[in-house]
C-alpha cells in the first residue's frame, strides 16, 4: 500500500472481503477476519469515516455474531453521513437478520430513495417485504427484478427460497441453479442438481437423500455449509449427524446459525440436550458484546 495512512483505502478493502464472503465462495473464515481488521484500521485512523463505522459493523455481525456492538456503528455511520446509502441498506439488513421487519422496511427504504436505480437495494427490499409478512408485494418485485436484471444473483437466491417454501419445485431448482451459476458456485450447483434428480426418483425426501453425499462432499473440502447439510439430516431424522453438523458449523461460525432458533427445519431437535447446548452458545453470542 502506497499511503497505509489512507483509511478510505481500508474500507474499500474491508468491503471487499465483506462482498467477497457475501456474493462469492470464498469461506467466512478466510473473508470475514480480513474485512474486520481492515475495518478497525480504518476507524483508527478516521473516526469520522462513515463507510469505516459501516464495515466496522458489517464484519462485527457476521463474523463475531456480536449484534451489541454491530449496531451502535452502524448507527454511528448514520450519524456521520445521513445520506449514506451503504449505510441505510446494510442497516436494514442487519434489522432483517434480528426480526425487526417494521425498521428494516423503513432502512431500506431510506436507502431505495437515495439510490433508486440500485437493483441489490430493491431486490433486499422484496425480501424484507417477504419477510415482514408482504409476501404478495415482495415477491412481485422479485418478478419484476428478475425480469428487467437476469444477471442478479440475489433475486434468483430469494425467488428459491420463496418457490421452495411454496412447494414450487420446478422453478425452485431453476432459480437455485441460476444463482449458483451468477455466483460461479461450483458446491450449490452440484448440490442443485443432485437435488432436481432426487427429486425426480422420490419426491421430496429423494431430493434430500439425493443431496447428502453431495453436501457432506462440500463440507469435507470447505466449499459448503455445514449448516445446510445439518437441516438436511434432520429432516430425514438423521439426528446424531444433525448435530454433529451443527457444531461444525457453530466451529466455523456460519451465518446460517444466527437463525437457528426460527428455522423449523430443526424442530425435531428442540428437546436435545446437545441441541440446546448449541442454541444457548449461539445466544449467549447474540446477547452481549465480545470482550
Amino acid at each position: 500500500m502506497k499511503d497505509p495512512s489512507y483509511a478510505q483505502a481500508y474500507v474499500g478493502l474491508a468491503n471487499c472481503y465483506n462482498l467477497l464472503r457475501e456474493f462469492s465462495v470464498m469461506p467466512p473464515d478466510k473473508a470475514y477476519p480480513r474485512a474486520l481488521a481492515a475495518a478497525q484500521r480504518a476507524v483508527e485512523l478516521d473516526d469520522t469515516s462513515a463507510g469505516a463505522h459501516n464495515s466496522l459493523a458489517f464484519a462485527t455481525y457476521y463474523w463475531n455474531w456480536d449484534p451489541v456492538t454491530a449496531e451502535p456503528e452502524y448507527k454511528r455511520a448514520l450519524e456521520l453521513d445521513p445520506n449514506f446509502v451503504q449505510g441505510h441498506h446494510w442497516y436494514a439488513t442487519f434489522l432483517l437478520t434480528s426480526g425487526r421487519f417494521p425498521e428494516a422496511l423503513d432502512q431500506i427504504e431510506q436507502a431505495r430513495k437515495l439510490d433508486p436505480s440500485s437493483t441489490t437495494i430493491q431486490a433486499d427490499k422484496a425480501y424484507i417485504l417477504f419477510s415482514a409478512g408482504r409476501k404478495s408485494e415482495g415477491l412481485a418485485l422479485l418478478k419484476q427484478l428478475e425480469s428487467t436484471d437476469p444477471a442478479l444473483a440475489t433475486t434468483h437466491g430469494y425467488l428459491a427460497q420463496i418457490d421452495f417454501d411454496r412447494k414450487d419445485y420446478e422453478n425452485f431448482f431453476a432459480e437455485l441453479k441460476q444463482a449458483a451459476q451468477l455466483r460461479h458456485d461450483e458446491a450449490a450447483l452440484a448440490i442443485a442438481n443432485a437435488a432436481e434428480r432426487g427429486f425426480a426418483a422420490g419426491g421430496v425426501n429423494g431430493m434430500r437423500e439425493t443431496m447428502i453425499p453431495v453436501q457432506k462432499e462440500m463440507v469435507d473440502r470447505d466449499l459448503g455449509s455445514a449448516y445446510d447439510l445439518a437441516a438436511t439430516c434432520a429432516l430425514l431424522g438423521q439426528k446424531e449427524d444433525a448435530l454433529r453438523y451443527l457444531q461444525t458449523a457453530y466451529e466455523r461460525r456460519e451465518t446460517g446459525l444466527l437463525y437457528l432458533s426460527r428455522n423449523p427445519d430443526f424442530n425435531a431437535l428442540h428437546d436435545d440436550l446437545v441441541y440446546k447446548e448449541i442454541t444457548e452458545r449461539v445466544g449467549e453470542r447474540l446477547s452481549k458484546p465480545l470482550p
